[in-house]
């Protein structure tokens, strides 16, 4: 029975930890990841074959990320079109989710205004803004170092 139980604890431990480095690894590859880096990390989110939220969102992300990596005009459209359709179906189901918000905020706050994606930055910037002192750490930091980059943002560097 002891042995279940921390067996048990460890798992949880584990599960943990590497969904906070699964995390960090995706904002680090989302803001300054070359295409082969932002490629590797769509594929193993594929290979995983989660199709959970969070895996959804960041797929999404790296999508419309994608797009700004490529050389067409064609692949530009097509992969930012998929990753914004992830996008919005997650927050559609999560639109409490401030994580999800900020995500959606950062990729709206890149997209070239020919794409037409920036309806939300008013509103997810808000909510970010009157959420910020209760979230956890981790997003605190990744907020803090997208906010030194953005306009709308930027007001989070005085916290």
């Amino acid at each position: 029975m002891l042995m279940r139980a921390l067996l048990l604890v460890c798992l949880c431990f584990f599960l943990s930890v590497s969904a906070f480095a699964g995390s960090e690894r995706f904002f680090t590859v989302l803001s300054q990841g070359s295409r082969d880096d932002v490629e590797k990390l769509i594929l193993d989110y594929e290979a995983k074959g989660d199709t959970g939220s969070q895996a959804n969102i960041y797929r999404g992300a790296l999508y419309a990320r994608m797009a700004g990596l490529v050389n067409t005009p064609v692949q530009r459209l097509e992969y930012f079109k998929r990753g914004r359709l992830l996008i919005e179906a997650e927050i559609k189901q999560n639109a409490d989710n401030i994580e999800y918000r900020f995500i959606r905020l950062i990729i709206q706050e890149q997209a070239p205004s020919i794409v037409r994606y920036r309806d939300n930055i008013e509103e997810d910037s808000a909510l970010i803004i009157a959420a910020y002192q209760g979230l956890d750490e981790r997003l605190k930091r990744e907020l803090q170092r997208y906010a030194a980059t953005s306009q709308v943002l930027n007001s989070l560097l005085a916290h």
